[in-house]
């Protein structure tokens, strides 16, 4: 339904690089408990990535055991440390007998306390060894740039051997290979390999290469044991690093996606539907792939394909209609509205709808075992949500931070319903769907669903394909999930920027930036060039949805794909050639 879509990320030892180290003095330091905080502490997943905390008179010193960088944290509260800049936590806890055995960073990486760890010493390199030991990392970046390209599990397993060490191997060689394979998919081969960044001391190196197909970079690091065998790597892929292409006329826009798509389809990267837009005239329509692999059967322009996050819009949407009526205001608590059934007094008394529609509620996602575990059955009605939004807690007070949040939107549903004494589905179909000219959209319970409705797809390193068949991210509710063809996307941009669905007003509203986010009322928000761009995207596993709005200029672009990887990259590709197109008309 609605997990947000997947990325390599940047790696959490380029994380704590890039975070200031300037001092602000605290008061109310507690110095015996900071001593107890002291060690070296092992990252929960990465086996060989280690962080020492020291004392450094009133803050905790965080040394980065890979790069030996420096980093000062001050006290917010007993347990909870924060650099200078606010934006990266560290918060420690206790286990059963008392002791300090953890802390969390970033509010999801987690490290161990490693009590038997013996630090490595910085290598005291002449420069001669030093240069020779660059050359050294740089010809195995090569050779992982090659190892992408053909993203071979025996030419993987190869490198593995070969290259990287025993405990690497042991423990890391399916998330390399996972990597690897996902490189290669966002990307869809590599070249121009260059090294940004060197620390010989540390045996450590960060490279950066670009994105045949996309023009996006791959950046990545490695790090060498003593015995200069790779012991850490880390990626990540950035959007639109080298899109230099001159687009100056539509043509040169459509002739350069044609190209795009081709090359996808050979490579077996895309699957899905594509519309390019301007108005009411469809500048560029696009299938390929399968909509039910087992059967071999073809997507087609009219394949119903989920939406993923999507529809979070049209839930913003109904809530704007309701307000328009007098029927609620954005004001208002949740409390108005809704029972402890789904959610406590004491929190529905602090959120209120324009906490919910703008991710500042601070309330998170229903998403673990017990909601995966149900019956899709339990889900055909908002009702079915109930367990799992009225145990939600508070990750900050309403109003004082952003969070993506399912929870929310679920409530939001909720609310649709106690207003217009209509079931959500129904609402959204009557008041969005219908008036926007948008027959073929619904949610489906994917057994009885219509024929021409896509399966989702998540790609295996074993090189095969896993459907999401009753996959729980597939469950329809006001958080995501339905789904859509792109013709009905080209009807809802026409409809919303033609004021059929609300008022300008309401528009002005939901396309403001809040909290600091790209974020307005259930629409992400771009902007280029004086340009304002409103939509969505969707991601979960066999899910990738996007669709981008230009209001003042009237361009719709919309990327459904069948693959959990299939329409960011292009998504943000076509996007920046539109905003290239539009700069060169200014």
């Amino acid at each position: 339904m609605l997990a947000k879509s997947f990325k390599l990320l940047l790696p959490i030892f380029l994380c704590f690089s890039l975070m200031a180290n300037i001092v602000v003095a605290q008061s109310n330091i507690d110095n015996s408990l900071l001593k107890n905080m002291t060690g070296y502490y092992k990252h929960e997943q990465l086996n060989d990535m280690y962080i020492q905390i020291l004392v450094e008179g009133n803050q905790l010193k965080l040394i980065q055991q890979w790069d030996f960088k420096e980093i000062l944290f001050n006290q917010q509260s007993s347990f909870e440390f924060i650099n200078t800049e606010e934006n990266f936590p560290l918060i420690f806890s206790k286990n059963k007998t008392g002791e300090i055995d953890q802390f969390s960073a970033f509010g999801r990486d987690l490290w161990i306390r490693d009590h038997n760890y013996k630090p490595e010493n910085p290598r005291n390199l002449s420069p001669s060894e030093a240069k020779a030991l660059q050359a050294l990392m740089d010809s195995k970046a090569e050779k992982l740039i090659k190892l992408i390209n053909s993203h071979s599990n025996d030419s993987i397993k190869a490198f593995l051997k070969e290259h990287c060490s025993v405990s690497f191997q042991q423990y890391h060689s399916d998330y390399f290979r996972n990597r690897i394979h996902m490189a290669y998919r966002f990307t869809g081969e590599l070249n121009i390999c260059k090294n940004t960044r060197f620390i010989h001391k540390a045996a450590l190196a960060d490279y950066q290469a670009k994105g045949k197909i996309f023009n996006n970079a791959f950046e990545f690091n490695i790090k060498l044991d003593k015995d200069n065998k790779i012991k850490l790597f880390n990626s990540r892929v950035i959007a639109n690093k080298y899109q230099t292409k001159k687009i100056k006329t539509e043509k040169d826009l459509i002739e350069d996606v044609q190209h795009i798509l081709t090359t996808l389809q050979q490579k077996d990267l895309f699957s899905g539907t594509i519309l390019v837009a301007r108005g009411d005239s469809v500048l560029l329509q696009y299938v390929c792939g399968d909509a039910v692999k087992e059967s071999h059967k073809k997507n087609d322009l009219d394949t119903r394909i989920n939406l993923g996050s999507m529809n979070k819009m049209f839930t913003a949407l109904a809530i704007m209609q309701l307000a328009e009526k007098n029927k609620l205001k954005v004001a208002d608590t949740v409390s108005k509205y809704l029972d402890t059934s789904w959610l406590s007094k004491e929190l529905a008394d602090k959120i209120t709808i324009h906490h919910l529609l703008t991710h500042t509620s601070g309330l998170g996602d229903f998403f673990n075992r017990d909601f995966d575990d149900t019956s899709d059955d339990t889900f055909t009605t908002l009702d079915g949500y109930r367990p799992f939004i009225k145990t939600s807690s508070l990750s900050f007070n309403p109003g004082s931070n952003w969070q993506y949040s399912n929870t929310g939107m679920i409530l939001l549903g909720a609310i649709i319903e106690k207003v217009s004494g209509m079931n959500y589905f129904d609402y959204v179909k009557k008041h969005i769907y219908t008036l926007a000219g948008m027959t073929a959209t619904d949610v489906y319970n994917i057994d009885d669903s219509p024929q021409n409705v896509a399966l989702g797809y998540t790609f295996q390193t074993d090189d095969s394909y896993k459907s999401n068949l009753h996959s729980s991210y597939t469950r329809g509710s006001s958080a995501g999930g339905a789904y859509s063809t792109i013709g009905d996307l080209h009807r809802f941009a026409i409809a919303l920027t033609s004021n059929k669905l609300v008022s300008d007003s309401s528009l002005t509203k939901m396309f403001t930036y809040y909290a600091g986010k790209q974020y307005g009322y259930g629409f992400q928000l771009w902007s280029s060039s004086n340009n304002l761009i409103v939509g969505h995207s969707g991601g979960a596993p066999g899910i990738s949805a996007v669709e981008y709005i230009f209001p003042k200029s009237g361009y719709t672009i919309v990327v459904l794909s069948n693959y959990d990887v299939g329409s960011y990259y292009l998504g943000e590709y076509i996007l920046n050639s539109v905003k290239i197109l539009l700069s060169t008309k200014i």
